[in-house]
Formats: C-alpha cells, sequence, structure tokens
C-alpha cells in the first residue's frame, strides 16, 4: 500500500468522524478523497489501481450518506431558524410595559 491509499484512507477516517457533529465537513473531506483519489488512479497501476479503484467506490457511497445527513441537519437548522424567528416577532409585538 503506497502513502497516497493511505493519506486517502486517513480522509475518509477523518471524514466518518465528522459525520454525525459537522456533516458539512464530512461531505467537503469526502469530496477531497474522492477527488485525490481519482487524480491518482489515472496514474497508479497494477494493485494500487485496484485499491485506488476500491476507495473511490468507498469515497462515493459515503459521499452520498453523508449529504443524505448534511440534508437532514440543513432542514432542522431551518426549523430551529424559523421557530426562533417566531418568537422574536411574538416577543417585539408585545406592548411596552409601564414606567413606574
Amino acid at each position: 500500500m503506497s502513502e497516497l491509499t493511505n493519506q486517502v484512507r486517513r480522509m475518509l477516517n477523518q471524514a466518518q468522524k465528522f459525520a454525525t457533529d459537522a456533516p458539512l465537513e464530512a461531505v467537503s473531506r469526502a469530496r477531497l478523497a474522492l477527488s485525490t483519489a481519482q487524480s491518482a488512479l489515472a496514474k497508479a497501476g497494477g494493485e494500487e489501481s485496484r485499491e485506488l479503484r476500491t476507495l473511490v467506490e468507498l469515497a462515493q457511497a459515503r459521499i452520498e450518506r453523508y449529504e443524505l445527513s448534511l440534508a437532514s441537519w440543513s432542514s432542522q437548522v431551518r426549523a430551529r431558524e424559523a421557530e426562533y424567528n417566531q418568537n422574536e416577532r411574538e416577543r417585539l409585538q408585545q406592548p411596552l410595559p409601564p414606567k413606574v
């Protein structure tokens, strides 16, 4: 296994660690791993080529999964934003208390 395949594996492991807490970061890191593996695949041969193809497939599958997680996370953030804005509007529409 070459240093490049190890690097791509580390990138995918890092992306996995961010998958639950920071899905945007996970998607970005997985895409970076995919592009690195694809560019290395063009230059590789033999055993390394097979390993890189496997990593490309793994990265593509993870990107799909992470994008679903990101979409879910984004919708939750938008829902919290709408709730916050609604609460703020209601508070701002309340009459001011009289001065004592």
